[in-house]
């Protein structure tokens, strides 16, 4: 009776990847589901939010513009020292922060008297009673300077919550904005504290003006006593060292210096041409006049260079002489004689000037040696009065210095005594505050909105939960994925009324109403059926469930109707715990049923019934056995299945849940194929994928597919759209009935 399934039973949505996938579509069609309700939840919500809002006190705002200057307006440069204005972002940062500080906060709450304004002092009291908790008036005493100073805080911190300080940017504007309940208040505030903070600035530079003048006033006194001592050590130096003009001596002891340094080299140039004069001498020797005449030093000489040129005048009129005269004329005599003498008066003076150079290289090593000690001791004076020069600048510089301080000092006091009594503010109201005529809080419509919006938005997020949350078999692709069988059809929810409960509509709903979408639809799983082997049909077919109430008595019927109109049906009702096929056609308890045909107290053709109405057979449950079990796992059992597989073409056998006790898995060896019936929306998918898991493991029968019962029509058009409407809406068929 077995038939080997081709599919692969273990094939689960464990092994599909499409779990990780996010899918929209999905979530959409959840919202599409719950639309009503979030609608429902977002309108409750906003009218709540309405009533809520339009009972607050309503807050009203006045905003004060104030220019501030980049710089102070000053008429001298006083303010540049103490860095009393800076251009920078720090300085606007810090007028900001100065504007909501506490200081400026006290002294308009104190010019406003706000201390005794209604809407501070309900705050007041709203606000938590120390007395309370200590209630020893030593420790808090309402009246003392504690409560006061503790009274005026808070007051100073409601003031500050109220107040907002917001820089327009790109410009020098800054805007003071005073929420209030009260809105003329609001203004008054606003005003007041752009008017306090520019008194505050304008005080804060007088106040700067006057300190830096009398420190510069005491600063004048040390000063001057310093200018006077530098200047008396500089005249008791001048006077020490004897130091006269403006460079103490330097420049005409430089004007010696380079003076006696020329000598020097004058003289030192004369002694070396001697000197080489006389290593010439020394090489010729004193012999040779000749040689000796022609030296420089020699020949420079103005008497040797002028007895050499008579004697050479001399050796010329000889020469001529000889040309016309004998050697004994008297004429030629004459200029032998005059050539002897010059000649002889020429070695004399040569003589005499070789004799003199000794004497004059004496003289020039003394001069040189002269010039150099003066050379010397000049040097010595010109760093005596370079060292007096240098103590000299110091004692310049330090007075020069003292001076150019003390003219500054003398300079800033003077103008700041001038100004003391003027100051230009940094600041001006460019736009007064005004009163506003509507209220900034609570700003309805916005809280309405958002409202809505937000409960639409978490609405959405809850649906998305729960049917995250919500692991029933809903829907035909969760057969494949979840269970991996596939989907023999699906049956709509029958809507029952209360003279036909729908439990019994469903009974007979395929014979009474042929037309409906109900009996198409079982129609359509009688096909799959058929369909299922075409060689080898299945002959025994198990119907089973998870649990109870799932529609599987139902769906034996209306199967067994609607292959009793093609073949020999024969429906057995074998759930043994809660059998339902006789109670469901009215048939008589009394009358036996399978289980007493397996005890062997009644005959098989007792236990057949003939439903004319349905054109087939049934056995029923017949006397319930204590044990269940052991009747279907009985070997009567399985030979009275195999006599009836003689008598009808198709045996429907409706068993018991095999999610609550183990008869549908004790049965499976029997069976040639199971329909398994899941009810929408109900079992969870984890109880089925268990129950089916449990059939494969306990025999080879093939789980021939599933269907999904009692799907609700009416959630067509919101979540079940998409997959159902196909089905039932074809234009030959009608609303059910």
């Amino acid at each position: 009776m077995n038939q080997q399934d081709d599919r692969d039973p273990h094939s689960s949505s464990n092994n599909r990847d499409t779990d990780d996938i996010i899918d929209l579509k999905e979530y959409f069609r959840t919202i599409n589901r719950y639309k009503w309700g979030i609608l429902g939840l977002a309108l409750a919500a906003s009218i709540l939010s309405a009533l809520i809002s339009y009972s607050l006190t309503p807050i009203y705002r006045a905003t004060a513009t104030l220019f501030i200057e980049s710089d102070d307006v000053s008429v001298l440069s006083i303010e540049e020292i103490y860095g009393l204005a800076s251009a920078t972002d720090e300085y606007y940062l810090t007028q900001y922060e100065i504007l909501k500080s506490s200081t400026l906060a006290e002294r308009v709450i104190d010019n406003l008297d706000l201390l005794e304004h209604s809407e501070f002092k309900a705050s007041e009291e709203e606000s938590f009673n120390w007395r309370t908790l200590f209630p020893f008036s030593i420790i808090f005493d309402e009246s003392g300077p504690v409560s006061d100073y503790v009274t005026k805080r808070r007051i100073i911190n409601q003031f500050i919550g109220q107040l907002y300080i917001e820089p327009i940017l790109g410009t020098q504007l800054v805007q003071i904005s005073f929420e209030s309940t009260d809105r003329q208040l609001s203004a008054a505030v606003a005003n007041e504290l752009a008017q306090v903070y520019i008194d505050a600035s304008l005080e804060g530079k007088l106040e700067v003006t006057l300190q830096a003048s009398n420190w510069l006033n005491n600063q004048l006194g040390s000063l001057q006593l310093d200018l006077q001592q530098a200047e008396q050590r500089l005249q008791s130096y001048r006077e020490l060292e004897q130091i006269v003009g403006s460079d103490g001596g330097m420049d005409l002891a430089n004007r010696e210096l380079d003076l006696i340094s020329e000598r020097l080299l004058e003289v030192r140039r004369e002694r070396l041409e001697i000197e080489s004069a006389i290593e010439q001498l020394d090489r010729l020797g004193s012999d040779d006049l000749d040689a000796l005449q022609r030296i420089p030093v020699v020949l420079n000489h103005s008497l040797v260079a002028q007895y050499f040129q008579s004697a050479r005048d001399a050796e010329l009129r000889v020469s001529e002489f000889s040309k016309r005269y004998g050697h004994k004329h008297p004429t030629m005599i004459s200029a032998q004689n005059e050539l002897e003498n010059s000649q002889e008066q020429l070695q004399r003076q040569v003589s005499a000037v070789v004799g003199g150079i000794q004497t004059d290289y004496q003289i020039a090593v003394a001069n040189e040696q002269a010039v150099s000690d003066q050379l010397d001791l000049v040097k010595g004076n010109v760093q005596d009065l370079s060292r007096k020069e240098f103590e000299l600048r110091a004692l310049e510089n330090d007075v020069q210095t003292k001076q150019q301080i003390y003219d500054t000092f003398f300079t800033r006091s003077s103008e700041t005594s001038a100004t003391a009594d003027f100051s230009s503010a940094n600041a001006r109201v460019s736009d007064p505050a005004v009163v506003p005529l509507g209220s900034v809080k609570p700003r309805k419509k916005l809280i309405v909105m958002i409202t809505f919006v937000l409960t639409i938005m978490s609405g959405m997020a809850l649906a998305i939960l729960a049917n995250i949350l919500d692991n029933t078999i809903k829907l035909p692709e969760d057969i494949s994925d979840k269970l991996g069988t596939n989907l023999l059809g699906i049956l709509p929810l029958l809507l029952g009324t209360k003279k036909k409960q729908v439990e019994k509509l469903s009974y007979s709903h395929f014979l009474e109403e042929p037309k409906s979408n109900f009996s198409e639809a079982v129609r359509t799983i009688r096909t799959s059926l058929m369909l299922t082997n075409l060689d080898n049909p299945p002959k025994f077919i198990g119907i089973t469930s998870t649990v109870p109430s799932e529609g599987k008595t139902s769906n034996s019927l209306a199967m067994a109707y609607s292959l009793a109109q093609l073949e020999n049906v024969l429906l057995i009702d074998l759930d043994m715990r809660r059998p339902s096929i006789g109670k469901a056609l009215e048939i008589d308890k009394s009358r036996p049923g399978i289980a007493n045909v397996v005890a062997g107290v009644a005959e098989l053709d007792q236990a057949i019934l003939r439903y004319e109405d349905g054109n087939l057979d049934i056995i029923t449950a017949g006397t319930i056995p204590p044990n269940p079990l052991e009747l279907i796992s009985s070997k009567r059992f399985s030979e009275t299945l195999l006599e009836l597989g003689k008598r009808y073409d198709r045996i429907i056998i409706d068993t018991a849940p095999c999610g609550a006790v183990s008869d549908a898995l004790a049965l499976a060896p029997l069976l040639d194929g199971i329909v398994y019936v899941v009810k929408a929306d109900s079992t969870p998918a984890n109880q089925v994928i268990s129950a089916v898991n449990r059939i494969r493991e306990a025999s080879n029968t093939p789980l021939l597919g599933v269907v999904l019962n009692q799907v609700d029509l009416r959630k067509k058009n919101t979540y079940y759209g998409e997959y159902y409407s196909g089905y039932y809406n074809y234009s030959s068929y009608g609303t059910e009935g």
